[in-house]
């Protein structure tokens, strides 16, 4: 593709994401809220009207001044494509299939007790998932399919690199062996990228700079700069679980001691409060229950967590100085949480870039994570909202 064609594809998905940030804009607010002449503006719309991914809206919204002809407005339209997205671990795997506007039109989910499993039979679940899916829309009709991965992620190659929970010490090439088999484009990218790009597609959809934090088993984090996701210059950045902690010598699944991810990770946590003799908390959901009950052990854990996790945020705020942040977990919402990690973090953070850095808190919800894996798709193909 020459430069130019390269320029005009940005140019209409500068169009298209304007439609799906702003719903039922006219051709004058699009032009405004692009940069783009109104010449390019009317050329893209009739392109994208055609190629059946927007639609005139059958409900008009008159302009403000009530006089002459209504304003035409655009939608994305919900039949522009399908996207099929996984979620998988050694136990779980889950996927759905989305419509072009991101409406739920399929589901699955399958779970087992594996603590590892074998690349082949991570294959024949990931499979399994697939046809499933497929039979409620043929694989066919499909657009792409996206998947969110554990572990070290190449997203540029679609390799799963390192998994500590797969039964390999070789690359797993998702995308080439999902491609080959279905014929479908795929893209493979980590669980936090996968996120945040959902993130930023809706709910962050007006924030242009922003830092992802993912608190799971591990901890990993993206970060969106001027709307796009920053990958780094290997694909591998954001990895913020394998940061060291000062005094702490727990072995890490990378083979290190003392990383972040073995002090504030769903895993560290359950191990620990079963360990102090809270033998029925078997998942977080049970811990953030004893935490919110006042348990001491779990409160104290949680203490330590949020000053942990205070000290890893800090950090990040030094050194991307991003005016927000997004710290999702299944913990973070807790009250005691967010006091204890506000204190620490006003202790160990400058404060001249604190006092820029807004953050949210975010619950981490299961059932989004094969949703965020379809956005992989739309993300890679149609979005771009601002030329660089």
């Amino acid at each position: 593709m020459s430069m130019i064609e390269v320029r005009k594809r940005e140019r209409i998905n500068l169009v298209l994401n304007t439609i799906k940030a702003n719903p039922d804009s006219s051709k004058t607010e699009i032009k405004k809220l692009s940069g783009l002449s109104m010449e390019m503006v009317l050329q893209y719309i009739d392109y994208l009207t055609a190629e059946g991914l927007i639609y005139c809206s059958s409900e008009v919204i008159e302009e403000s001044v009530k006089v002459g002809r209504p304003a035409e407005r655009y939608r994305l339209n919900p039949k522009g494509g399908k996207f099929l997205g996984i979620k998988f671990t050694a136990r779980r795997v889950s996927g759905v299939i989305t419509d072009f506007c991101g409406n739920l039109l399929a589901t699955y989910e399958t779970e087992k007790e594996n603590l590892s499993i074998e690349p082949a039979e991570l294959l024949e679940r990931i499979y399994q998932c697939i046809e499933r899916l497929g039979e409620s829309f043929p694989l066919s009709e499909l657009t792409a399919i996206g998947i969110a991965a554990p572990g070290f992620v190449n997203s540029k190659t679609g390799q799963l690199l390192r998994y500590s929970r797969l039964k390999s010490d070789e690359p797993l090439d998702l995308k080439s062996i999902i491609e080959q088999k279905y014929g479908v484009l795929t893209y493979v990218d980590g669980t936090t990228k996968a996120k945040a790009i959902a993130y930023h597609l809706n709910a962050g959809k007006n924030l242009e700079n922003f830092v992802y934090i993912y608190i799971g088993t591990g901890c990993s984090l993206a970060y969106i700069y001027k709307d796009n996701l920053f990958r780094g210059s290997n694909n591998l950045d954001g990895e913020l679980g394998h940061l060291p902690v000062f005094g702490k010598n727990t072995v890490c699944s990378c083979g290190k001691k003392g990383c972040l991810e073995t002090v504030i990770g769903n895993r560290y946590i359950l191990k620990t409060m079963q360990e102090r003799g809270c033998k029925d908390c078997l998942s977080i959901d049970r811990f953030v229950s004893l935490a919110e009950e006042g348990e001491p052990i779990a409160v104290e854990i949680l203490a330590d967590v949020a000053k942990n996790m205070a000290y890893a945020l800090s950090t990040v705020i030094i050194l991307y100085d991003s005016e927000y942040i997004i710290l999702c977990g299944d913990y973070v919402m807790l009250p005691q949480f967010q006091q204890d990690f506000n204190r620490w973090l006003s202790e160990l953070c400058l404060k001249e870039l604190l006092a820029h850095t807004e953050i949210h808190f975010v619950k981490n919800k299961l059932s989004d994570n094969a949703i965020d894996a379809a956005l992989l798709g739309y993300y890679n193909i149609y979005y771009n909202k601002t030329l660089i």
